[in-house]
């Protein structure tokens, strides 16, 4: 069978591929591999990103419940929850799992200092007792660091 090119047929004009169709497929594939790996990429990043906010979060609830677990009148003055917003002692109970993690204990509205070097007379707390509870860590990424807060309050009754 001979038809209008050379002598070929049209079945035998068209078996191959042009260097052009398989260029664009293999664009094509690497446009949607590569976009699937940018897509694990970013779920991993944000799975590490959601762990640590959780570690940060169950630091601070466990925080809070030592503080709940402290007499009224030993919150502020007991080592494990120092006013001055230094890092939470190691007797606090707590154990810190992030990187460079840093746990502070601070009573805003509170001259916690005046009281202090007036003789430390446990009437002198406020009641209710604002607490606020912050942790501070090194994200994993290289992001920077990153801050949680809590906020709560105590009284000398409780409910």
């Amino acid at each position: 069978m001979s038809g209008a090119r050379g002598g070929r047929s049209l079945h035998e004009q068209k078996a191959g591929m042009t260097l052009l169709e398989v260029m664009a497929g293999a664009s094509i594939l690497l446009i949607v591999l590569l976009s699937i790996g940018l897509l694990v990429g970013t779920s991993g990043r944000r799975e590490i990103a959601i762990h640590e906010a959780e570690t940060a979060l169950f630091d601070l609830e466990a925080v809070k419940e030592r503080i709940a677990l402290t007499p009224f009148r030993s919150i502020p003055v007991d080592g494990a929850f120092p006013a001055d917003g230094s890092d939470v002692a190691a007797n606090s109970g707590v154990v810190k799992s992030l990187s460079n993690e840093v746990i502070t204990v601070t009573y805003p509205g509170w001259d916690w200092q005046t009281w202090y070097d007036n003789g430390k007379n446990p009437a002198g707390i406020p009641d209710p007792l604002t607490i606020l509870i912050q942790v501070t860590w090194n994200d994993e990424l290289g992001g920077g660091v990153q801050t949680l807060t809590l906020t709560t309050a105590r009284s000398k009754t409780v409910r």
